[in-house]
């Protein structure tokens, strides 16, 4: 398909310009001047960007509260992962079409993930680090489904494989244990 009539940064001549913007795939291949007998859009009077990149989400947590311990304590089951369909949907409304989770809660937002593979919901595309590995500390208990404990290289071995075997996409060491307890 080819959006029409936007402006667009062209980075090759380093300066705005006004193009049609052809789009595969869900990805930019190209600019230029859209074929007559291609399936278009008009976007004109619109600025077009590329889809923005975050590498440091946690989909699971409530954002909406001020910092505290245990945030899900007494929550219905199915509610972070509720929370996650939202915030996902959220992130993707922002304009950013790829997000790294760096520590969600219980694997919910790994199933999120698949959801939004399968399109089942809206999100962007999700890099997931399942839970943190963390040595262990007295702030864990705060944050129950966030952090897996682990001391000393065997257990670090065998949480990552576990992150893994959950659908982890990378592994996230928190190597100095959990301290952003409010206690």
């Amino acid at each position: 398909m080819w959006l029409t009539g936007g402006t667009v940064w062209d980075s090759a001549r380093g300066a705005f310009r006004e193009t049609d913007l052809h789009v595969a795939g869900g990805r930019i291949t190209g600019l230029g001047t859209a074929p007559r007998a291609a399936e278009r859009l008009a976007v004109d009077g619109l600025w077009l960007l590329p889809g923005f990149v975050d590498n440091h989400v946690h989909l699971c947590v409530n954002t909406e509260k001020a910092a505290g311990n245990n945030v899900w304590q007494g929550a219905l089951p199915g509610t972070i992962a509720a929370w996650a369909v939202r915030a996902a949907r959220r992130t993707l409304m922002c304009g950013i079409t790829t997000a790294r989770d760096v520590g969600g809660w219980d694997y919910h937002e790994i199933a999120v993930r698949e959801a939004i593979e399968a399109g089942w919901i809206e999100g962007p595309r999700l890099y997931c680090a399942g839970k943190i590995l963390s040595i262990s500390s007295s702030s864990e208990p705060y944050y129950p489904g966030m952090y897996a404990e682990a001391d000393g290289p065997d257990e670090v071995r065998k949480q990552a494989r576990r992150q893994l075997k959950m659908g982890a996409n990378l592994i996230n060491v928190l190597a100095s244990g959990a301290v952003n307890s409010t206690k």
